[in-house]
């Protein structure tokens, strides 16, 4: 059986980048970033396994898996040693990629997520998480995306908020059910991270409500990652937007 491939936009010319959005998100999150980039990249900007409304018979529980399918994607689309950038979610299969095809990228950005898995807790959250959608779904993701922000946030980008709600209202409950599934059960990365020989960035919020900081401390310290943290929570590419462009940028050109 033929692995499927993911759906994605190119846009730009120049050194390959794959733009990879996080949970309940879209591939719209990396809109502005793209227009800071000037076409001087080709940016591949992927919609993530699960996140497609018409990708019911793909499913993937199992983020070993979403890295297979995300290289058969990279490859049919004749991609050259990209560098990844990854938020939240996205940066977890930016790290299984890794893990799984050290020699293929040239570089690893990860925004707002981890290389450490999921502790005993959080995976009870998320096995609370993937019963509750199935019994009450619109309320599921209007608090899930709610709790991507922080407290101060939130009135700020409320526009935003809603339209986040109401894309993410377009997945189908297997599909939430299934990246839930791969977010609790991923394997720590810690040391594919820390031995990956090519240019690599940590970025993280001080404010951020689902990854605190002292958690991602212990990932950077842990992967010896290069980290630079920005004023902002989970939503980065949105609370801090200027500040995430030119270090990404400078990243890119480094």
């Amino acid at each position: 059986m033929q692995t499927p491939s993911l759906s994605y936009q190119e846009i730009g010319t120049g050194p390959d980048v794959v733009l990879l959005h996080g949970f309940l998100e879209s591939p719209a999150i990396w809109q502005e970033f793209t227009k800071a980039m000037n076409g001087k990249f080709r940016s591949i900007i992927a919609h993530m396994p699960n996140h497609h409304a018409n990708e019911e018979e793909h499913l993937s529980k199992d983020l070993q898996q979403q890295a297979k399918i995300l290289h058969q994607t990279l490859l049919r689309a004749k991609v050259h040693r990209p560098i990844l950038i990854g938020h939240s979610l996205g940066g977890y299969l930016a790290l299984a990629f890794i893990k799984k095809h050290p020699e293929f990228a040239s570089g690893i950005a990860l925004v707002n997520s981890s290389c450490l898995a999921d502790s005993a807790e959080q995976k009870k959250r998320r096995t609370r998480a993937i019963n509750l959608v199935e019994k009450h779904p619109n309320a599921f993701i209007h608090m899930a995306i709610r709790n991507l922000f922080a407290e101060s946030y939130l009135e700020k980008h409320k526009t935003a908020i809603d339209q986040l709600i109401n894309d993410a209202k377009k997945l189908s409950i297997p599909a939430i059910q299934a990246s839930l599934t791969a977010m609790r059960d991923r394997e720590d990365t810690s040391e594919a991270l820390r031995n990956f020989e090519n240019k690599k960035l940590f970025i993280y919020g001080e404010n951020d409500p689902l990854i605190p900081t002292e958690t991602s401390k212990k990932a950077i310290q842990k992967s010896g990652c290069p980290s630079i943290a920005l004023d902002a929570g989970h939503m980065s590419w949105l609370e801090d937007k200027e500040n995430l462009h030119k270090v990404l940028l400078k990243f890119l050109n480094k």
